[in-house]
């Protein structure tokens, strides 16, 4: 049941990436301010990455974290997603980067995250953002964290960004109708925040190195998504930061950093 459940997701998610050929394309500045994002520096600030090494994104959408790991480490990025006009976009966002920055590192590759179309031990990082927050059913996430851990290499990290539903603010935004806790939808997403990731990460054979939550003032601006709550969101964010205790309780953005612990040093 909870393996249908998953594979009504994956279907849900072909025919909005399939009916939206524009959904994934990156915008140009706001893709630039994402690389001074806390969850995008943890990358190239405490991931050993170097141009002989191998990194994939699942679920890739328009490849926004793969590019941006692609274009700061110079590491080779495999973006997979299932969905046809999405794999669509990250060639084409690939090609808009190359025209303004060179060459970029990075294949596009049709896959899904519960069978990965790779060997075993080839990546250094496997990473995901807005993938898990979709499946409700503990079984379905670790099965796509073995897949990827299947892939790693030894003590290789796997680093997971999703929205983060165990917000204090969460229920009562779903019940004012935010589009994305709709019950009703086939691609909604479920109340799974970091602690809930971290929990996972250690019951699949991963230490976690990382936890925290990003944009804590943007509380504000979620839901209704008004514009001047959105710029003054944006202001507090960049020049009042919030303690980790806060950040983590706050935060409406979550990430969690885990590395690939030795066979012999599972629990």
């Amino acid at each position: 049941m909870e393996l249908s459940k998953a594979q009504s997701i994956k279907e849900g998610w072909v025919r909005v990436n399939d009916g939206s050929p524009t959904l994934w394309r990156l915008a140009r500045r706001r893709f630039e301010r994402s690389l001074r994002r806390p969850s995008r520096r943890l990358i190239w600030d405490s991931i050993p990455l170097t141009v002989n090494s191998r990194v994939l994104e699942e679920g890739a959408g328009g490849a926004s974290l793969g590019l941006a790991v692609s274009l700061k480490t110079r590491a080779w990025v495999y973006a997979i997603d299932l969905a046809q006009e999405a794999l669509r976009a990250c060639q084409a966002n690939a090609e808009d980067l190359r025209c303004r920055y060179g060459s970029l590192p990075f294949n596009p590759v049709r896959g899904d995250a519960f069978v990965l179309p790779f060997r075993d031990s080839v990546f250094d990082l496997v990473m995901s953002e807005g993938l898990m927050e979709h499946f409700a059913d503990g079984k379905s996430r670790l099965i796509i964290l073995r897949e990827a851990r299947l892939c790693l290499r030894p003590n290789g990290f796997l680093l997971l960004l999703i929205p983060n539903n165990e917000h204090p603010l969460t229920r009562w935004w779903q019940r004012r109708g935010y589009p994305w806790l709709d019950e009703t939808s086939a691609v909604r997403e479920y109340l799974i925040g970091p602690n809930q990731l971290a929990c996972d990460l250690e019951s699949s054979g991963f230490e976690v190195v990382c936890k925290d939550c990003e944009n804590p003032w943007s509380t504000l601006a979620k839901y209704p998504n008004w514009g001047v709550l959105r710029a003054l969101a944006y202001v507090l964010n960049r020049c009042v930061p919030l303690p980790h205790t806060l950040r983590l309780r706050l935060g409406i953005d979550a990430y969690v950093l885990g590395r690939k612990l030795s066979e012999c040093a599972q629990p």
